[in-house]
């Protein structure tokens, strides 16, 4: 993962939830040793991973709650916590989870730990896109450097942690990645924010067909070695694993050759497919129909409205012209009669 620290108040604005101000915050006090089970309402991609469901302790760590993924994110770890009030708050989003935790000042038991200078605050927030944000608002002695040199409970290293597990025949290998932070040697003070963004890596991807359909941050394309069940750049960690388990001989680099991959042959067109084109072109047409209706039908009504009344008219003057003709031929008829008496 690539860090990034921001150590300005105005880099950092806008990055602290204010969970006071959000109606479903959930709060529990540190009274309760167990760690605490949360359902996600949406996916957390974790290297390659979709977490929908997570883990957070007293001290300070969210982590998967099962063994069948091993990671946890560490915004910072504090070893004791029973006998120092505190609790945790957490508000989920619908893309983002975050988590506060907050330490009193105050020790209950004196005499084995001394009161700080002030409270400790800080919080986490897991991205569905997989970024996390670890935001420390307030800090003993004004920064963790010397807040963990002072106090012993306070863990050097914080980060984010995956154990890579490749299985074979005779042995589990692990491998940790991510990116870690040793305390002693970077200065964090009040309103620092350190970022984690996810990197394209081919340890990513998780079955063969989306490893060789993948390349990586280099733009190195991805191979799958069934024998192993991983995906590699083949320059990444898993390079000496890749060549020992001879994984070079059995590469898949062709996606037709996946165990997982579903080919459809060009020749596969059937009458049950070609029935349901036909389907949507009739309904196509049907739609069609209805958005131009109320267009044609009064162009087409005002058409044959103009041509009844013209018709209407036709017939009109040819039954007057009909009408003149009887007339004359009657005005002509009583003449030639009175000729003829003459």
């Amino acid at each position: 993962m690539q860090c990034t620290v921001f150590r300005y108040p105005a880099e950092a604005e806008g990055m602290w939830v204010d969970m006071d101000s959000q109606e479903s915050v959930k709060i529990r006090d540190m009274l309760r040793r167990k760690k605490l089970t949360v359902s996600l309402s949406f996916a957390f991609d974790l290297f390659g991973h979709k977490i929908r469901e997570v883990e957070l302790s007293n001290s300070g760590e969210i982590s998967h709650p099962t063994l069948d993924q091993v990671w946890v994110v560490t915004p910072l770890t504090i070893t004791e916590t029973t006998d120092r009030p505190g609790w945790i708050k957490y508000f989920d989003n619908g893309t983002t989870l975050t988590v506060q935790w907050s330490f009193e000042k105050r020790n209950i038991r004196r005499e084995k730990h001394a009161d700080w200078d002030k409270e400790l605050s800080f919080q986490v927030t897991i991205h569905s896109s997989g970024r996390i944000n670890f935001f420390y608002k307030k800090i003993p002695l004004g920064n963790l450097h010397s807040f963990q040199a002072n106090y012993p409970i306070v863990k050097d290293s914080l980060g984010v942690k995956y154990y890579f597990t490749v299985l074979d025949n005779t042995r589990t290998s692990l491998f940790a990645i991510g990116s870690q932070i040793r305390i002693s040697e970077t200065e964090i003070t009040e309103d620092t924010v350190v970022i984690f963004e996810p990197l394209p890596l081919c340890t990513n991807f998780h079955t063969c067909s989306s490893c060789v359909n993948g390349r990586n941050r280099n733009s190195l394309p991805c191979r799958w070695c069934s024998e192993i069940g991983s995906c590699s750049s083949k320059a990444d960690f898993l390079q000496t694993f890749w060549h020992d388990r001879d994984c070079d001989l059995q590469e898949i680099s062709d996606p037709r050759l996946c165990p997982d991959y579903n080919m459809v042959p060009d020749n596969s067109y059937t009458k049950e497919e070609g029935s349901e084109d036909i389907f949507d072109l009739m309904f196509n047409i049907f739609l069609l129909g209805i958005i131009i209706a109320p267009v044609i039908f009064p162009i087409i009504y005002v058409i044959v409205y103009a041509y009844s009344m013209q018709k209407s008219k036709n017939h009109s003057e040819e039954g007057e012209f009909q009408l003149n003709e009887r007339k004359n031929f009657s005005a002509r008829r009583r003449k030639r009669q009175g000729n003829f008496a003459a």
